[in-house]
């Protein structure tokens, strides 16, 4: 078994948890702040984010100060944003950084065994 696979499936289950708990109508705009600052470790001061917003995989992205994102925006990847930008409704960002070769690409890790068996504390039934 790839530990490193299970951290990344650790990590992947963990930045989708907090995506949905974001985006939850009911979440309070203290806990979008805390969430994003977990999401976006590295944005500078002023960042405005509407719904619906999904990013891949947390500490990824970098963004700036005064940086204003629309709803329905996805980020994939390792992103930079820089100062003052604003990005439209329904923009999809992705970067890769990963080989070409799919064989090099394997993270070796199962959704489901991460879920059901390993990490039974982030899966629950609403």
């Amino acid at each position: 078994f790839n530990s490193t696979g299970l951290r990344l499936g650790f990590m992947f289950i963990y930045t989708h948890r907090l995506c949905s708990e974001l985006n939850d109508k009911n979440t309070t705009k203290e806990r979008r702040n805390e969430i994003l600052k977990i999401l976006l470790p590295n944005h500078g001061e002023g960042l405005e984010v509407g719904e619906d917003f999904f990013v891949d995989m947390l500490g990824m992205t970098t963004v700036g100060s005064n940086v204003k994102i629309g709803s329905g925006v996805y980020l994939s990847g390792p992103v930079t944003i820089e100062n003052g930008a604003e990005i439209g409704d329904d923009t999809l960002l992705f970067s890769t950084g990963h080989s070409l070769l799919a064989k090099e690409r394997r993270v070796g890790f199962s959704l489901k065994h991460l879920m059901y068996n390993q990490l039974p504390y982030l899966y629950h039934n609403d």
